[in-house]
């Protein structure tokens, strides 16, 4: 079978959604299925990852790339790609495109599956996987946005990880409420340096005690700032462009960080957050999953201080019944399962290869 993925990343867009998209790819191969992606040359991308990982990748033409993203070009220019050939699905993870561009490139892809977050527009596809959960909200979101063939999976279990988080000794972790050790990590660009915000609260004296590990991403713009203020703290330690969170997560107490993709990351590990809205999509999401109890929420990053975030801290290092119990509700939320899930679900769907001309939007 031949899969083919349309994403992007970028200092703006973040890496994300290609980080996911990895992951599905990786477990697609195991079942010998022939995987292309298709991405754009933005300022930031991860095209030189996706070759690393061993995908081909077309690129798309620059001229689309202005500050409105021409959904019309992207789609002809996809077309044109593969010509008269028709590829047996297409998968596409990206915030720009909707039930127009899939109905222009339904000619050469006998089946689409559509990755979202939002359910903030219309898409004609025959699956779609969203993984973020919004308590009962959670099912209803897309009653009115798909048409009536289309399968769709929704909320955390079907969470789309990558192979570390299946491993045995990663869910095993077992976590006393304790705060030792605290991970970072603010996105893979993180364009407006969260990280030296979060930094800068964790030099408080009443946390000398506690080690702390900063992961930067593959497009983070300071970290020379980052660096200077990691010689200046005590117990902290850099790292950047790792291939996997899994293994700092494992031997963390408590994460802070911000409210897409890692959510379920370390939700998966069973590890405690403080949680920074870095986007404005994210916030909705991480309100749900603080009011019932799973995160520790703090708000959007332009309303959050050092201030706040010293004070949650000090907060909850006398709170140690509360994060173990944030520790066992997350994985019982994220299994680290929903990747199998939904490769099955993607390779049934294209075996059956239904016709999907009718009912479109």
């Amino acid at each position: 079978m031949n899969f083919a993925i349309r994403v992007d990343a970028s200092n703006s867009i973040g890496t994300g959604h290609v980080v996911r998209c990895l992951a599905l790819a990786i477990k697609l191969k195991a079942y010998k299925v022939n995987i292309v992606f298709i991405c754009k040359l933005l300022k930031g991308n991860l095209i030189k990852t996706i070759h690393e990982r061993g995908f081909p990748v077309f690129e798309l033409d620059e001229k689309t790339n202005g500050p409105d993203f021409y959904w019309e070009q992207d789609a002809l220019q996809c077309i044109n790609i593969f010509q008269n050939a028709k590829i047996d699905c297409l998968i596409v993870d990206h915030y720009s495109l909707d039930f127009r561009w899939e109905k222009l490139i339904k000619s050469i892809s006998r089946n689409i599956v559509v990755i979202d977050d939002l359910a903030d527009r219309k898409h004609t596809c025959d699956m779609l996987v969203d993984q973020n959960w919004f308590g009962e909200k959670t099912e209803t979101r897309y009653i009115s946005l798909l048409p009536a063939i289309c399968k769709y999976y929704l909320g955390p279990k079907y969470a789309l990880l990558g192979p570390d988080y299946e491993k045995p000794e990663i869910n095993q972790n077992i976590r006393d409420g304790a705060i030792k050790s605290i991970l970072v990590f603010l996105g893979g660009s993180d364009p407006d340096n969260q990280t030296s915000k979060v930094l800068n609260a964790l030099s408080h004296p009443s946390f000398s005690h506690i080690h702390v590990d900063v992961v930067l991403g593959i497009n983070h713009k300071f970290v020379a700032n980052i660096n200077s203020l990691a010689l200046i703290r005590k117990r902290t330690k850099i790292f950047q462009n790792i291939p996997s969170l899994a293994p700092l997560m494992n031997t963390a107490d408590l994460m802070i960080s911000g409210g897409g993709v890692i959510t379920w990351e370390k939700m998966c590990i069973g590890l405690p957050s403080i949680v920074i809205s870095i986007a404005n999509n994210q916030i909705e999401m991480n309100k749900s999953l603080m009011e019932a109890g799973y995160i520790n929420y703090i708000g959007h990053y332009l309303d959050v201080t050092e201030e706040n975030i010293i004070l949650k801290l000090q907060q909850l290092l006398s709170k140690k019944e509360l994060l173990k119990k944030q520790s066992k509700i997350g994985k019982r939320l994220v299994d680290g399962l929903g990747i199998n899930r939904i490769s099955r679900n993607i390779l049934d769907l294209v075996k059956n290869n239904v016709p999907t001309v009718d009912n479109r939007i």
